[in-house]
């Protein structure tokens, strides 16, 4: 299984996945002036070890909009939401203040919040903080390859 983010010209990227039996997957990720929302959902997905919108693809399930409903994937999109909040304000929340936001999110969303600590976030923080530093290496055309999930 890989992740393979490329950096696109314009507005957007693209994220092919390939799944163990050889089949792929290719997502287009419109630019949002911090790592790709796919490569959050890595982040949170792989520290946290939960099923959320990757998980359900690597499943099979075609991505879209609407997928087949998932209590624990609906609380996953919206931590995913809520780190790309923390990101786009400088990084610049306390996780205390994180876990918050993402109750208040869960709350608007009528979903269940996920069970982790400030030291959850922290740990997610950490890992998008490093992508956003390898992403930002990738040149323009060029590749960040992650192993799977």
């Amino acid at each position: 299984m890989t992740f393979e983010f490329k950096k696109g010209t314009g507005r957007e990227d693209v994220l092919l996945i390939t799944r163990p039996d050889g089949s792929s997957q290719t997502l287009v990720c419109p630019k949002q002036g911090i790592i790709p929302h796919e490569m959050v959902h890595y982040a949170v997905e792989s520290v946290l070890k939960r099923n959320g919108f990757l998980a359900k693809v690597i499943q099979g399930e075609v991505p879209g909009y609407i997928m087949s409903p998932s209590d624990e994937a609906e609380s996953v999109e919206r931590l995913v939401e809520t780190m790309q909040a923390d990101g786009w304000s400088g990084w610049a929340s306390d996780p205390a203040a994180i876990l918050d936001m993402y109750a208040v999110t869960c709350n608007a969303r009528a979903s269940k919040p996920l069970p982790i600590q400030e030291r959850d976030v922290q740990e997610v923080r950490d890992f998008i903080l490093t992508l956003t530093a390898k992403w930002s290496a990738v040149a323009t055309g060029q590749s960040l390859k992650l192993p799977g999930l």
